[in-house]
């Protein structure tokens, strides 16, 4: 199940950039590679759960969160931009955790509105990751949030088998949900 984890392993920070760590078999180094250059960093979320880099081309790396504290201060030193980034992701997944969403259904539904995206896209967002993110609550047991990477892991995990899904398949899956989970950031707020 690890080798499908979707976060890299502790960094190495160098002078030009992060050495990232894989997993053997992670789909995600053939997504970004094993290396990112500070000047290919858009923006980046060092306290976000798990830590992100948003890079130029928008695509999102999950980064060990037991780093955080120097990624935030070798990011600063590199001059990146550091965010709090809108939880799009955590919003679209509440429904699937163990627990009430009535209790929370108000202020999800009206930050998802603000952050631009209509009652429609909401629904189809969920429906096509509904009976993963169903399955993944189910084996997971009792969860207080979800996130992207969260949503990544149960794409992957619950493929029959999870080692032949397609690079090609796996790229277009993590572009879509960058895209969705970047909109707020690109200009898709009120």
């Amino acid at each position: 199940m690890f080798a499908y984890l979707p976060v890299s392993g502790p960094v190495l920070f160098e002078p030009d950039g992060i050495r990232l760590r894989w997993r053997t078999g992670s789909a995600e180094a053939s997504y970004v590679g094993d290396f990112v250059a500070w000047s290919d960093i858009r923006d980046a979320d060092p306290f976000a759960t798990p830590p992100e880099l948003r890079l130029r081309d928008a695509r999102t790396v999950f980064l060990a969160a037991e780093q955080s504290e120097v990624l935030a201060r070798e990011l600063w030193a590199a001059g990146v931009t550091l965010v709090h980034r809108p939880d799009v992701w955590g919003h679209l997944l509440e429904p699937f955790l163990d627990r009430d969403y009535d209790e929370v259904k108000d202020r999800v539904e009206d930050n998802l509105r603000y952050w631009g995206f209509t009652e429609a896209e909401v629904d189809l967002f969920r429906e096509r990751v509904r009976w993963r993110m169903l399955l993944f609550t189910r084996f997971g047991g009792e969860w207080t949030t979800y996130g992207q990477a969260d949503l990544v892991l149960a794409w992957f995990l619950l493929r029959v088998p999870p080692m032949f899904v397609s690079s090609s398949d796996y790229r277009k899956f993590r572009r879509l949900n960058d895209e969705i989970a970047d909109r707020p950031t690109r200009g898709g707020t009120r």
